[in-house]
């Protein structure tokens, strides 16, 4: 989940996106930047009025093309001579040129679209969401019809125990840096537990085809896994976290943990397309995946940090939440970083 004032970095947006298509049955993705995937997925059976919408977000709202002002004019207008019973001759030259006109605006909308999908390098993951393996909301159409959207998609997803939360962070951590993690409140930072599940390489090489392939080897292997991640989620959902019982939830959760880091890193290893990468001569970029435990009141802190809610609406859904769960009860979620280059 990302807002328009997240600082998640689009490169590690894209591989968290390709990465929980390998691993995760679905993906569900609230964010502005993958707006232009539903354009240009949608792009042959777009009305006028989505033509126009389209061409806002590829044109003018980066200061080129064509004002709102014009735009909107322009369909008032289109829309009067279509609905006018008695037209004129005028009338009619007038409205050919209109229509020539969306015609117009259609192919730029395309001719951007498909631009926009080589340039972010997402047409990989295009036919994932056209079945809906991806699933993308758009931000703005969601705050438009719902001003609480975020607030209450969050609300409802925490409370849902079928879903995982998934995070981009800044920089790599592992179990030993719990307490120094300056991005969470002093307090909070305590009741955090994290450790590396895997590491792999960047995913933009892949094609449809490739990630296709490697997803469903690895859904086939992943399902001992599954398994065992329901099992720590029913687990660590029904603790409470203190001060006094983290370091030993902390050594039941590697204790579960730990075998699948070594599965992880063999079932990556051996796939023929990361063997492809690791043996190229090329440098690439690499990510760690970690899995992580905490309080449900710290995962809301993350979502504060990470600008998708703000101070009010942090306090709103911890008074919501604990309505229907201890806000000190654990739950499980998952984090993905960029490793430095050394």
């Amino acid at each position: 989940m990302k807002t328009s004032y997240s600082q998640l970095p689009f490169t590690l947006e894209r591989q968290m996106m390709k990465t929980g298509l390998l691993v995760a049955e679905k993906i569900t993705a609230l964010t502005p930047t993958l707006n232009g995937m539903g354009v240009y997925h949608n792009r042959a059976i777009a009305s006028d009025r989505q033509v126009l919408y389209n061409y806002k977000y590829f044109f003018t709202n980066l200061g080129e093309g064509f004002s709102a002002e014009a735009l909107d004019s322009f369909f008032n207008t289109l829309t009067m001579l279509r609905n006018k019973k008695f037209k004129t001759r005028a009338d009619v030259i007038n409205l050919g040129k209109l229509e020539q006109n969306i015609v117009l605006l259609k192919s730029e909308v395309n001719r951007a679209s498909i631009h926009w999908m080589e340039t972010n390098k997402l047409d990989s993951i295009l036919n994932f969401y056209a079945d809906e393996t991806l699933n993308v909301y758009d931000e703005s159409a969601e705050l438009k019809a719902d001003e609480l959207f975020f607030r209450n998609y969050l609300q409802d997803e925490i409370l849902d125990s079928e879903m995982f939360h998934f995070f981009g962070a800044e920089k790599a951590i592992n179990i030993h840096q719990k307490a120094d993690l300056s991005d969470f409140d002093k307090e909070l930072s305590i009741k955090f537990i994290s450790t590396i599940l895997f590491e792999i390489p960047c995913l933009d090489s892949f094609s449809y085809n490739q990630l296709r392939i490697i997803r469903n080897e690895f859904q086939e292997h992943l399902i001992p896994f599954y398994k065992a991640l329901d099992e720590m989620k029913t687990k660590f959902e029904t603790c409470i976290m203190t001060d006094e019982n983290t370091d030993s939830l902390n050594k039941e959760f590697d204790e579960i943990v730990e075998p699948y880091v070594e599965f992880f890193k063999d079932l990556i290893g051996n796939n023929i397309y990361f063997q492809q990468i690791a043996n190229s001569s090329t440098d690439h970029k690499m990510f760690q995946m970690n899995i992580s435990f905490s309080t449900l009141e710290t995962l809301l802190a993350v979502y504060k940090n990470a600008y998708v809610i703000d101070n009010m609406e942090y306090d709103i859904l911890c008074e919501k939440i604990a309505l229907a769960k201890d806000l000190n009860s654990g739950t499980v979620f998952f984090e993905m970083a960029e490793i430095p280059i050394e």
